[in-house]
């Protein structure tokens, strides 16, 4: 396995990690927090590595577009 797999299986591990706690997070807001919450759905505020609009670049675009690099020169 090449240093850069390494890297990216890493950087994988972190973003499962942050859509984890961005879950509990919207947990938290709609359990204490109900109105705060439906403001934070409305604009996807816990939507923290990716987007329902295509062109924004997210933590989930960069990594795709990391996985093609490394599968490009390996």
């Amino acid at each position: 396995m090449s240093n850069k797999q390494e890297i990216l299986d890493q950087i994988e591990g972190l973003m499962f990690d942050i859509e984890n706690a961005a879950s509990e997070l919207q947990n938290l807001y709609r359990e204490h927090f109900p109105s705060t919450y439906q403001t934070g759905m409305a604009y996807e505020a816990f939507a923290l590595t990716q987007s329902s609009n295509r062109y924004n670049t997210t933590l989930e675009t960069l990594f795709e577009s990391a996985k093609k690099e490394e599968e490009e020169y390996a």
